[in-house]
């Protein structure tokens, strides 16, 4: 399966929640709902694994950019303002940021049918947020074997 850095970003925040920089929870994602079924936290903890080395390397690319549109210093050290470089040229960091999330990975995520798991959409924990990601992750695929709506 193919998927953009964007789209891989956004349903791993919903899958796994956000945290903030002390870890506390900002948005809860669906693998810290209680109520889950075993097989589906199983195929959740299995894809988010798969992901993994993909969302490292979204980072390490996010940071090698930063870096490289970071005004330096007479010292020749990089400004540090608030915590974060100082960026020189902002649009040039914005268009190579767009780019990388344009990128395509592509992966295996770990499938089950959605009638394998009895009434996944009627769990109050789940939310139509939660099924979208769910669903483009391919994780849950329908009768065709394919994510909802795929041709």
């Amino acid at each position: 399966m193919k998927l953009d850095n964007r789209s891989i970003i956004r349903s791993t925040n919903d899958i796994e929640g956000i945290r903030g920089p002390q870890g506390e929870v900002t948005q809860a994602g669906l693998m810290d709902e209680k109520g889950l079924r075993p097989k589906l936290r199983h195929a959740l903890g299995k894809t988010m694994r798969r992901l993994r080395g993909i969302l490292v390397q979204i980072e390490k690319d996010r940071i090698h950019y930063v870096g490289e549109h970071a005004v330096v210093g007479e010292d020749g050290k990089k400004i540090v303002e608030n915590g974060h470089f100082k960026v020189g040229d902002q649009a040039a960091l914005d268009a190579a940021y767009e780019e990388l999330m344009q990128q395509e990975n592509e992966f295996t995520p770990h499938q089950i049918m959605d009638g394998e798991v009895e009434e996944v959409d009627k769990l109050e924990v789940v939310t139509p947020r939660h099924m979208e990601a769910l669903y483009s992750l391919g994780i849950l695929v329908d009768e065709d074997g394919e994510p909802d709506g795929a041709e």
